[in-house]
């Protein structure tokens, strides 16, 4: 499992910590006036290039305990949030901020990552499923503010195959950080928190891990591309490492121009 190729829709370590969330969260929660709620599960991706080791890379076979520290990198706690499916929308639209603004018909590789927004405000929420545009300007601000009332980027999110309804109640398993303000997410700031778990998340993707050896996740993620007017090629840096994998992956190319460290993967959207 490695984070080399997060920004193509390629997220191994996040589906682990999914997983864990997912699995203890239904377990604290039994037999709680939160227990028939539906559950979601909201994680960055940590380690994505802050610098040119700060990725995730763990090796194929049985996950070690020490891989743990590598899935999740902070000394966060767990934490359980209850909120509306508008709510919901507008958590995904201020992660995605995180996109440049792409514009349809360039000719060149555009950069896709704004640069400004760090990777751990990229929620992808598991249990939904959404397209992100992002030719599409960005609904909110650093703060939270939205600066575009009439639009967004957050395409076709639905639950349980149908559209999401504004109004229904989910819970959503997030980290301390998150669930009382941390990224200016619109909706959250510590009110709306039924869970306060005593356990560190990253302890709680330990437990997981020792009970589901050996561990096999998927690699995919809840979102996709969707973008108006496309394809369009993009490019991102990202560890040297992904040098020997990109021939493993037939939509993605070597580029130029990447920061010194690291290297450019181009791939059409």
């Amino acid at each position: 499992m490695q984070s080399y190729f997060v920004w193509t829709g390629e997220d191994a370590p996040s589906n682990v910590v999914h997983a864990a969330q997912i699995d203890y969260a239904k377990r604290m929660l039994a037999g709680t006036p939160h227990a028939g709620l539906p559950i979601l599960s909201a994680v960055a991706p940590f380690k994505t290039g802050y610098t040119p080791d700060w990725f995730t890379d763990v090796a194929a076979g049985p996950v070690a305990l020490r891989d743990a520290a590598d899935l999740y990198t902070y000394p966060n706690t767990l934490a359980v949030v209850r909120v509306t499916g508008a709510t919901v929308r507008e958590w995904l639209e201020h992660g995605a901020r995180v996109f440049n603004t792409l514009k349809p018909g360039a000719g060149e590789p555009q950069p896709l990552l704004d640069g400004h927004v760090p990777s751990y405000n990229f929620d992808a929420i598991a249990g939904v499923s959404y397209g992100i545009d992002p030719t599409r300007p960005a609904r909110t601000d650093q703060n939270g503010a939205i600066v575009t009332p009439d639009g967004g980027r957050i395409v076709d999110l639905s639950f349980e195959g149908k559209p999401i309804d504004p109004a229904a109640e989910f819970l959503v398993v997030t980290n301390n950080y998150r669930a009382d303000g941390g990224g200016k997410f619109p909706g959250l700031g510590g009110d709306n928190v039924v869970l306060r778990a005593p356990d560190l998340s990253r302890d709680v993707v330990v437990a997981w891990i020792k009970a589901h050896d050996p561990v096999s996740v998927a690699a995919t993620t809840p979102w996709r591309y969707a973008v108006t007017g496309g394809p369009i090629v993009v490019g991102f840096d990202t560890g040297t490492a992904a040098r020997a994998l990109v021939g493993e992956r037939p939509k993605l190319k070597l580029g130029e121009g990447a920061k010194a460290g690291y290297v450019r993967v181009t791939f059409e959207i």
